[in-house]
């Protein structure tokens, strides 16, 4: 079962984005499920990678709309953005990727932060892109 599930409730009304987001589930679950099964650590590391490439993909989407629209907590939302960088870059280096105890860091992390992250930072954004359409 998955960890982390798409909601409509998670729906920034941005369907480009909305899409992209619906990914990065895809994204954590997969990597929930290698670690389930106790892929090896090479596997995880790709899977990291993976997630890494295609969230530093979406959030240049997110930051593009951003600018366009003169978001004013554009910076703020940017540093989100590259703190989760950060700390999945963090965890493909880390020489405890290999223990189970990590790999639970890892997944409580992507879940947390993609939990949190969507319903009100996103969230956030997209409600005064909708308030500058009026």
């Amino acid at each position: 079962m998955p960890i982390a599930q798409w909601d409509d409730y998670l729906s920034v009304g941005h369907s480009k984005i909305d899409s992209q987001h619906e990914r990065l589930f895809v994204y954590i679950n997969k990597l929930q499920d290698s670690i389930e099964k106790k892929y090896v650590l090479g596997d995880i590391r790709v899977l990291l990678v993976d997630l890494y490439r295609y969230a530093r993909y979406h959030f240049s989407e997110e930051e593009s709309l951003m600018r366009s629209s003169g978001y004013p907590m554009l910076n703020e939302h940017i540093s989100s953005h590259n703190d989760f960088l950060v700390s999945i870059d963090r965890f493909i280096v880390d020489e405890r990727l290999d223990s189970m105890s990590l790999r639970v860091d890892v997944i409580t992390f992507l879940v947390t932060w993609i939990m949190n992250h969507i319903p009100y930072v996103d969230q956030n954004f997209f409600m005064y892109l909708k308030s500058q359409e009026i």
